[in-house]
């Protein structure tokens, strides 16, 4: 079908159209994502099921100030009580504090360690190899393991 929609029924389209094409869904199914992830859409809703469950009290934290529950009147936000079960906790997006950031962060570095580790064992190795090339004599892989410690 994405032939079809770059190319028309005739197959004249370019591969550039294509790939722009599934590019923009890539973009598009991004953004998709990002909804739930950088939104309390998911607690939210969790939260919902839990009242229509009627459950006594959710033990989920929707993310936002304790006392932001809210009701549309007369399409106007009206604050709530926090006890009222009519008023609805607000949707927030675009959230990223501190924690977020450290383990964007972390995360980042993890990647970096992890590179430098993965090129120190590059490095013995090649080494190792040198030296088994060198020498002739033995094992190669028991002169490889004894420079690795």
């Amino acid at each position: 079908h994405g032939r079809l929609y770059t190319s028309g029924s005739h197959g004249r389209g370019k591969e550039s159209d294509l790939c722009e094409a599934l590019r923009c869904l890539g973009q598009a199914l991004h953004t998709l994502e990002d909804f739930p992830a950088h939104s309390n859409y998911c607690e939210l809703a969790l939260i919902d099921i839990h009242q229509k469950e009627n459950r006594s009290e959710s033990r989920i934290f929707p993310h936002v100030g304790t006392r932001t529950k809210l009701k549309l009147e007369n399409g106007r936000f009206v604050p709530a009580p926090y006890e009222e079960r009519d008023y609805v906790w607000p949707l927030v997006t675009g959230t990223f504090g501190g924690v977020d950031f450290l383990h964007s962060v972390l995360g980042e570095a993890n990647d970096h360690f992890t590179q430098s580790e993965v090129d120190e064992m590059n490095n013995a190795l090649q080494t190792a190899e040198q030296l088994t090339k060198g020498s002739g004599g033995g094992s190669s892989r028991d002169r490889g393991l004894s420079l690795l410690g």
